[in-house]
């Protein structure tokens, strides 16, 4: 019976050894899957923190640059799926995309961090350059505006002068009859001449600030066809003349005249002197010259002289204090000059004058 008993027990100690060894195996396997799943939970943790921390980065930027409040955006979002009142997003066409731009921005080269300050740098000085254009535009206008304004002012008194010129050289009792005694003249303006297909066409418009001016003079007895049919004397006179009337129209104060009467014949040269005497009333004259008519009608002559050899000296004497005999009135700050005064009257009336300003 014991021996029976202890066959039974020895049995059931191997089965349970068996039962041990099975439950071992089942143990270490277990023990296996636990370390596996805890080294993914521990990979997957680490996962979920890196993803944390690059959506809350992807939060931040997109609050800096977008001024989007993600947590609030969510919200509202999660009800717009909840209610199907939104489509969402195709995740592999989405990454497709993102890998195009992605490829694009790589195309693009390096990044220019200093591109942003140049743009505001940029814009700056566009915005100078528009209102610096405005201003010139404005300026521009103004400048338009003033140019027509003078140009019609201009007209105006060229016009107005003009014809006060043409009556005083032209007229019945104008210069060029005073200076020749009769005549006829003309001041008139010359049609313009455009380029018509290719061609210069002398046209029938006038136009007092562009065109030209034409002086026609006839002497008495003449019909010259041009200015070459005139003597030196007559282009002279007819150009003293045109001189004279336009001082006529605006005198001034002073007025020289150089050697004007060389050409001159003595009745002419008496012509020209009654003329010139006519505007002394309101204008002095200085004329140079070498004619001893001329000299006789002024008022004060100043001689240059030489009296020793490359030594000039002035001289001067009024032509009322010379009498008929050569003698000039003393006065006690012309007594020192009066031998050089007599010298230089003797070479006058020698016919070898000096160079003499009336």
């Amino acid at each position: 019976l014991l021996a029976e008993q202890l066959e039974q027990s020895h049995a059931q100690l191997a089965e349970a050894n068996e039962r041990a060894s099975a439950l071992n195996q089942h143990v270490s396997r277990a023990r296996d899957e636990a370390h596996r799943i805890e080294r993914n939970w521990h990979s997957l943790e680490v996962a979920r923190r890196e993803v944390e921390v690059k959506r809350e980065l992807a939060e931040d930027r997109a609050g800096e640059e977008l001024g989007l409040r993600i947590q609030a955006e969510y919200e509202e979002y999660r009800l717009l799926v909840l209610y199907d009142a939104i489509e969402l997003l195709d995740a592999e066409d989405a990454g497709r995309q993102c890998d195009e731009l992605r490829d694009e921005i790589k195309k693009l080269g390096n990044v220019n961090l200093d591109s942003i300050e140049e743009e505001g740098q940029l814009e700056g000085r566009n915005e100078e350059l528009i209102a610096q254009v405005a201003d010139l535009d404005q300026a521009k206008t103004r400048l338009a505006e003033l140019i027509e304004r003078l140009n019609v002012a201009s007209r105006e008194r060229f016009e107005e002068t003009f014809t006060a010129v043409r009556d005083n050289f032209a007229g019945p009792n104008g210069m060029f009859r005073r200076l020749f005694g009769g005549g006829k003249a003309e001041v008139r303006l010359m049609p313009l001449i455009k380029e018509i297909d290719g061609e210069k066409v002398q046209t029938d418009e006038i136009d007092w600030l562009e065109s030209g001016v034409e002086v026609i003079a006839r002497p008495p007895g003449k019909e010259p066809r041009s200015i070459n049919q005139l003597s030196g004397g007559e282009k002279t006179m007819t150009a003293v003349a045109l001189l004279l009337s336009i001082f006529q129209t605006k005198p001034s104060c002073f007025c020289i005249l150089d050697e004007v009467d060389a050409a001159l014949d003595d009745s002419n040269v008496d012509r020209y002197c009654n003329v010139v005497r006519t505007f002394t009333d309101r204008s002095h004259f200085i004329i140079i010259t070498h004619h001893k008519r001329t000299m006789s009608e002024a008022d004060r002559l100043y001689g240059i002289t030489m009296q020793e050899r490359g030594v000039s000296k002035r001289v001067t004497v009024k032509v009322d204090e010379v009498h008929e005999d050569g003698t000039i009135k003393k006065t006690a700050a012309d007594a020192e000059e009066e031998p050089k005064l007599r010298e230089s009257l003797a070479a006058m009336r020698q016919e070898q004058p000096a160079e003499v300003n009336a």
